[in-house]
């Protein structure tokens, strides 16, 4: 992380006053970006909440925007680590939180309870949001959550790298292992042409783990050849975008699942 100035958000004058409408929601998110990210910029815009988040072997893009979460309209931003936010935040089992926001800290509090944390220094990172938005993927379809997580966790046991494969007759995927193979079904018919995309099982398992207790719907997910692997999701609260770049079999074959 690039060591520039120090989040300023009111210095110097009274602290910024908001309050968050949905905790329960946006301990989720937090949540999730935790299992990707230890230090995050959540920007405030208007009644929304943004976070863009890149990993750091950048192979994973996380694009998330929470509607209408905040009572008052707020244009600011702040830096901090999501462990240590997720942590204050469950100190909190109301449904709403205030907050107050001034030259380097973040405080929550209700009426019996007052937390303040630490922000950071702010930080630039690239992240190509727009140029990932603008792929035009050839095979989109819907596939229940805990169906994704049962197929990483199947092939996994044989492989860190699952293919998604798809022909004019139906999408699967697949892993090919030193003792074993795995094949799956995902769609019949789909008529999309012959083509194969490799990803990384860890990374995916990562976003998975991380959402598995709290969205439960359906997700679409979009592929094109030697392009990331795009999970989407919205919904009337929020909306929540994942990409992950495709990978070479013979540079990743030995990755290490950590779970």
């Amino acid at each position: 992380m690039s060591d520039t100035k120090q989040v300023k958000l009111a210095k110097g004058k009274n602290p910024i006053k908001n309050t968050i409408n949905d905790l329960f929601l946006f301990k989720k998110i937090v949540r999730v970006i935790s299992n990707i990210v230890d230090e995050c910029k959540f920007e405030f815009k208007e009644h929304q909440i943004l976070v863009n988040i890149m990993d750091n072997p950048r192979i994973a893009l996380l694009d998330i925007i929470i509607y209408d979460i905040l009572e008052k309209p707020l244009d600011n931003n702040i830096s901090c680590n999501v462990n240590e936010l997720w942590t204050i935040l469950n100190f909190f089992k109301q449904d709403t939180i205030d907050f107050e926001l001034s030259d380097k800290t973040i405080t929550f509090k209700n009426n019996i309870k007052e937390i303040k944390l630490k922000t950071l220094s702010e930080y630039e990172d690239t992240i190509p949001i727009n140029e990932l938005k603008k792929i035009e993927y050839q095979c989109n379809f819907e596939i229940d959550w805990k169906t994704l997580q049962e197929i990483t966790r199947e092939a996994k046991f044989f492989s860190s790298i699952i293919k998604f494969c798809f022909n004019p007759e139906k999408l699967f995927v697949k892993t090919e292992g030193v003792f074993g193979d795995y094949k799956r079904t995902i769609v019949e018919g789909s008529k999309i042409g012959v083509d194969i995309s490799t990803y990384s099982i860890p990374h995916l398992k990562t976003l998975l783990t991380g959402t598995s207790k709290f969205f439960t719907e359906s997700f679409e997910i979009s592929l094109r050849k030697d392009h990331p692997l795009c999970i989407k999701q919205e919904h009337s609260t929020y909306s929540l975008s994942y990409w992950l770049a495709p990978r070479v079999e013979d540079t990743y074959e030995d990755e290490e699942d950590d779970e």
